[in-house]
């Protein structure tokens, strides 16, 4: 059977790892000192949804009430650019506003 990743043995470690940079990684709709939405959770903000649409990364990080960083997560190491490249522009879309 051939080997298939899966972007989602990432989350996790994605989420660890934020936690661990000081990041309170709960749900911001649902803890006012949440900082970190995951996948569709970031479409109940009304101005990322306004910005996405339907669009969704992996986890968009509240820096600020206007200002967001945006993860995108892939299966391989060796799609880590196209991860970044994504991340940017979905960052750019939610940020222009």
């Amino acid at each position: 059977m051939p080997r298939r990743d899966s972007e989602v043995h990432s989350y996790a470690f994605i989420r660890d790892n934020l936690q661990e940079l000081g990041w309170d990684i709960r749900n911001p709709a649902r803890n006012p000192k949440g900082q970190v939405y995951s996948q569709n959770e970031c479409l109940t903000h009304p101005l990322i949804r306004e910005q996405l649409v339907l669009d969704r990364p992996e986890n968009v990080v509240c820096v600020s009430e206007r200002a967001f960083w945006v993860i995108e997560a892939k299966p391989t190491h060796s799609q880590l650019d196209k991860a970044l490249a994504e991340a940017l522009d979905y960052a750019k879309t939610i940020n222009r506003s």
